[in-house]
């Protein structure tokens, strides 16, 4: 029986417009580079495309994935498209369980698996074509993936394809390691999105409040809540907490980590069964500061006329209303968005620079290189890199900026910072370098500040915190007030004193926010420097506890008795209690 892979998909997603597009690109050539913004459909969508390729006849598709759960559940759901079940068509391995069979041509795997695959096999004799999904992710098994990759395309298979994919990519510096291959561009779908701030009660567990927002969200609306955590450890007291305050029989709670079972995690990104619910709790910037709103807008017009970008924003009342937006960042072009999909009458994005950023600094942090060790560097080398991070800034992702970009009544000023804002009857008159613009409500993207003593659980003891100014003096023309203001750690992540010998306790506590960004790199406020910064983070918690106790183990080494040598006797001497064999 021959069966026809589907080329047109019964549930339509962004990324089948491109799918011609692709399949001609890698019929032509043997790299290219995918960006599609996350939800496109491009983990489950392309492998099946690329099937029935001529080029791929007879051999095998690799899709690699980061984590366990994304191979499993991404090899299921193209199994499912084809109506089959995993290990047919479509098969996974993974570390401790594989779903692969004879008849299996996309292999979904681990990237450690691939790295062990390609080493055994370094032609890739039964492979047609590799692909690098969620490369943006980074590690340093993905990196010695595309490398062996590459390294068997140039030297033993020009045939076999790679295709690397990711969400935010930079594509073309991608591009350019595989040899200026051809990159193409999936735009991306988007979804209303309503924030509410609860704030933060620093004398309850986060825990508790956890649990007291999900059981708030779950009474408010309908459908599932997927609540991110910490580590496991806060995953299993906010799961105890919501089983005893939530009686419903139709919501499920379901924990979501590494370290659970296949079965378990399989389980809590399945849908929830017909007419029930689920909560999932599985892990995830200011704990250095706050959000800043500058004063001469907070002090100046009505509370109820601006907000910050992170703020509960009711956007269905700046209908028909004039918006004004400061800031030119991720956040301050999705608030202006969704304020224009809102209805609102028009919107103008102001900015002090004199054009939008468009290169993402951070897109380069994310070098496996980088993330391991820029903790070890000298000062001086560590300040450079982080003051021109610092002052490229982040740019709004693409499918944002088209969002605003593609309606009438939206405007962006570039050289456009705001200088003064008053009230006159019922508008804001800002004041700019362009002339006064006059709006009804205003919205501040303008980050966060990095200031100890703005934190409660912190300010009594801020002022004994060294900060980069009390222990770097950059170069004349270096100076930066801002990385300055940042705290100086230790090299795992622990608070260091401003004054020496005066506050030894600060060694015992632990900075793992966007402030330890100077010091330590990408680590606490980055899903990709995670794994690099919770590896020194424990490590260095290890290390100071066991060291902390040295006088204890010490004691213990001197008492230590337990033999080991029980016996100073020939292996085969009878035990002195042994009864002589009688006489023949």
């Amino acid at each position: 029986m021959v069966r026809l892979l589907p080329r047109s998909f019964d549930t339509p997603l962004p990324i089948d417009a491109v799918l011609d597009e692709l399949s001609d690109t890698l019929a032509k050539t043997n790299a290219a580079v995918l960006v599609a913004p996350p939800g496109a459909g491009k983990t489950t969508r392309v492998p099946l495309a690329l099937l029935d390729a001529p080029w791929a006849s007879g051999k095998k598709i690799i899709v690699l994935e980061p984590r366990r759960i994304a191979a499993r559940a991404s090899a299921e759901r193209m199994a499912k498209t084809l109506g089959e079940r995993a290990g047919e068509t479509v098969g996974y391995r993974v570390r401790f369980g594989s779903k692969v069979s004879r008849a299996t041509r996309i292999e979904v795997v681990t990237e450690g698996i691939f790295s062990r695959q390609i080493l055994d096999d370094p032609e890739l004799s039964d492979v047609a074509a590799v692909l690098f999904d969620e490369f943006h992710e980074r590690s340093l098994d993905a990196d010695l993936g595309l490398a062996l990759a590459r390294d068997a395309q140039t030297g033993l298979r020009e045939d076999l394809r790679i295709l690397v994919m990711s969400a935010t990519l930079d594509g073309a510096r991608v591009a350019r390691l595989l040899g200026e291959a051809p990159v193409v561009a999936s735009e991306g779908r988007a979804f209303p999105v309503e924030t509410r701030y609860l704030g933060r009660k620093p004398d309850m567990p986060l825990e508790r409040q956890m649990a007291d927002a999900i059981a708030s969200a779950l009474r408010a609306d309908p459908g599932s809540v997927l609540a991110f955590l910490p580590g496991a450890a806060e995953i299993r007291r906010t799961e105890g907490f919501l089983k005893e305050r939530i009686h419903d029989a139709g919501i499920e709670i379901v924990p979501l980590f590494g370290a659970l079972d296949a079965a378990v995690q399989d389980r809590a990104i399945a849908p929830a069964p017909k007419g029930s619910r689920k909560v999932v709790l599985a892990t995830g910037i200011d704990g250095s500061g706050r959000w800043e709103i500058p004063d001469f807008i907070s002090r100046a017009i009505p509370p109820d006329r601006f907000a910050h970008t992170v703020q509960d924003i009711d956007f269905g009342r700046l209908a028909g209303r004039r918006i004004g937006v400061l800031g030119a960042g991720a956040s301050a072009f999705d608030n202006a968005a969704t304020a224009l999909e809102a209805g609102a009458l028009s919107v103008d994005l102001c900015l002090r620079r004199r054009d939008i950023p468009r290169i993402n600094p951070y897109r380069w942090m994310e070098s496996a290189g980088f993330l391991g060790h820029c903790a070890e560097m000298p000062d001086l080398m560590r300040w450079r890199f982080m003051r021109h991070i610092f002052e490229l800034n982040q740019p709004p992702p693409q499918d944002t900026f088209w969002r605003c970009r593609k309606r009438a009544n939206f405007a962006y000023h570039t050289g456009c910072p705001w200088t003064s804002v008053e009230m006159q009857g019922d508008e804001i008159v800002v004041g700019t370098p362009l002339g006064d613009m006059r709006f009804h409500f205003l919205i501040v993207g303008t980050g966060f500040a990095i200031d100890l003593r703005l934190r409660p659980e912190l300010a009594a003891i801020a002022d004994k915190i060294a900060i980069w100014a009390d222990r770097f003096i950059p170069p004349a023309g270096e100076e930066s007030a801002l990385l300055s203001s940042y705290p100086y750690l230790g090299d795992a992540f622990q608070f260091t004193e401003r004054v020496a010998g005066t506050t030894p306790y600060l060694a015992n506590i632990h900075n793992f926010t966007f402030g330890a960004t100077p010091s330590m790199g990408l680590s606490g406020a980055s899903i990709s420097g995670m794994k690099y910064g919770v590896r020194r983070l424990v490590a260095g918690l290890a290390r100071d506890l066991y060291l902390g106790d040295t006088q204890r183990h010490l004691a213990s080494l001197l008492a230590y008795d337990t033999p080991e040598l029980v016996s100073t006797e020939r292996e085969d001497a009878p035990t002195p209690d042994a009864t002589p064999a009688p006489a023949a």
